[in-house]
């Protein structure tokens, strides 16, 4: 194994750890969402829906296969679109590309020449 890769294991391992302890200590956090109010209640559902997304990130640095990846992007993707609208806030800006301008023709009069 190379130098390389083994910090990039090394980097995998310390990250997949603090995933660990960031879902351990969201999961203690978890209460009865029937008896909350509204904001008890988003506040409830956005932990229990940041836990799910730390243990995806997790499985998603163990995988290997390229379809049970593409799976779990497309989770990873589906909680954030809810995790942002549960934490009313703006999701990222898509840059848009801007539409192809077309060149106008101007007819231009150059001086000395007559325009017949």
């Amino acid at each position: 194994m190379g130098k390389r890769s083994a910090e990039v294991m090394k980097q995998r391992r310390v990250h997949a750890e603090m995933l660990a302890l960031a879902t351990a200590n969201t999961a203690k956090q978890t209460v009865n969402p029937y008896n909350l109010d509204q904001d008890s209640y988003v506040s409830c559902r956005l932990a229990t829906i940041r836990a799910q997304l730390s243990r995806l990130d997790l499985r998603m640095l163990q995988v290997s296969d390229a379809d049970e990846a593409n799976k779990l992007a497309s989770a990873i993707a589906r909680l954030t679109d809810v995790e942002f609208a549960l934490a009313n806030r703006p999701q990222p800006a898509v840059a848009k590309s801007s539409p192809a301008r077309t060149i106008q023709r101007r007819n231009f009069i150059v001086p000395g020449e007559s325009g017949q």
